[in-house]
């Protein structure tokens, strides 16, 4: 099995502005819908292998929550970078409905959902993309375009993203974690977040590019467990 969570509702989900890498916190109500999912994953009484996260907060809190909930404390988790979600470059915590007025909801939305639509690039300079730059969690990652913080790794922190962008980091933990370990028989759960849960969701659904942004859930629902059942040749 191969289930898939988002994140329980965040500070800025509540905010209804872009968050991308910035590490806010869940929300009361977050911890609560992580607590129930926990539940829920208690009661299929699936045991699982392995969990992966982002590197998060939002995402790793409710990977504990989850964990502890269903009684599973001792499934090794690991927090990988390429699961953060999709950078929203310099509508990084602007408002949505507020960006909506400005440049209508259509372009809002193209950024949002678009396959190949870029947000336009943040500065390394704003204090929201330095913060994560200066992030220790990526001290060897330098940012694109921005001063080095060390040796050039697989993933760097980005100026912002297109879905494309995501789906291409994404693909890359399918590869080389994911795959291996189902096609082993273990059971992986997967805690991130809208945008890179979209991009596992197109690969094992075998969405092509084209039908993406109709075919794949414009909206992942906070902390509702999608469970993928797949056969030996990982069709679910």
């Amino acid at each position: 099995k191969l289930t898939l969570i988002r994140h329980g509702q965040s500070e800025w989900n509540l905010a209804n502005r872009f968050t991308g890498w910035v590490d806010v916190d869940l929300t009361t109500r977050g911890i609560q819908e992580a607590r129930e999912a926990a539940r829920a994953l208690k009661a299929d009484g699936t045991e699982y292998d392995l969990v992966l996260t982002s590197c998060l907060r939002r995402a790793v809190r409710t990977s504990c929550l989850l964990l502890s909930g269903a009684g599973r404390p001792a499934v090794p988790m690991v927090k990988d970078a390429r699961l953060n979600e999709q950078h929203a470059g310099a509508l990084t915590g602007r408002n949505k409905r507020s960006l909506a007025k400005e440049h209508g909801h259509e372009q809002v939305m193209r950024w949002r959902r678009g396959f190949a639509v870029p947000p336009p690039p943040i500065s390394t300079k704003a204090p929201l993309q330095s913060a994560i730059c200066r992030d220790e969690r990526y001290r060897r990652r330098p940012c694109a375009g921005g001063a080095s913080g060390g040796p050039s790794q697989d993933v760097v922190v980005p100026r912002g993203e297109t879905f494309r962008d995501c789906l291409e980091r994404v693909s890359e933990v399918w590869s080389d974690t994911v795959e291996p370990a189902l096609r082993d028989g273990k059971n992986v759960l997967v805690v991130s977040h809208g945008n890179a849960l979209r991009a596992l969701i197109k690969l094992v659904d075998g969405v092509s590019d084209e039908d993406a942004a109709s075919t794949c859930p414009p909206h992942v629902p906070h902390a509702i467990p999608l469970v993928y059942s797949l056969d030996a040749d990982l069709q679910p």
